[in-house]
């Protein structure tokens, strides 16, 4: 359990918590506000968090580069994919092969249903509602406030 403040490359497997870690890797739940680069594999939890992996939960606010193959959840989220449902307002290149729910959405690309609000191009194998979440990677379910 490590609680880090603007560290750059740290290994954690247990839990990550800290404000502005750079290059944060942990196995077990990142929380912080400000890291970049995080790797989890379980839950990530952060606030301007940018490049988070997540194989489990990512929950953040403005979060970049988010992949998640489960579930999204932001507000403003870039670049999402979604093979499930993506819901927002605003979200710009989206496909969706289901249904495309939103206001203002352009180009949806969503294998389920998008529904967003200012997402843009939000790529997710689950279900991406996302916040200010930018390019978010996550495997399992990504809840962004600025992570």
């Amino acid at each position: 359990m490590a609680a880090d403040a603007g560290v750059g490359a740290d290994p954690d497997t247990g839990a990550a918590g800290g404000t502005g870690a750079d290059g944060v890797a942990d196995s077990g739940a990142a929380k912080g506000t400000g890291a970049e680069t995080v790797e989890d594999t379980g839950a990530a939890k952060g606030t301007g968090a940018e490049a988070v992996l997540d194989a489990g939960a990512a929950k953040g606010t403005g979060a970049e580069a988010v992949l998640d193959a489960g579930a999204a959840k932001g507000t403003g989220a870039e670049a999402v994919l979604d093979a499930g449902a993506a819901k927002g307002t605003g979200a710009e290149a989206v496909l969706d092969a289901g249904a495309a729910k939103g206001t203002g959405a352009e180009a949806v690309l969503d294998a389920g249903a998008a529904k967003g609000t200012g997402a843009e191009a939000v790529l997710d194998a689950g279900a991406a509602k996302g916040t200010g979440a930018e390019a978010v990677l996550d495997a399992g379910a990504a809840k962004g406030t600025g992570a």
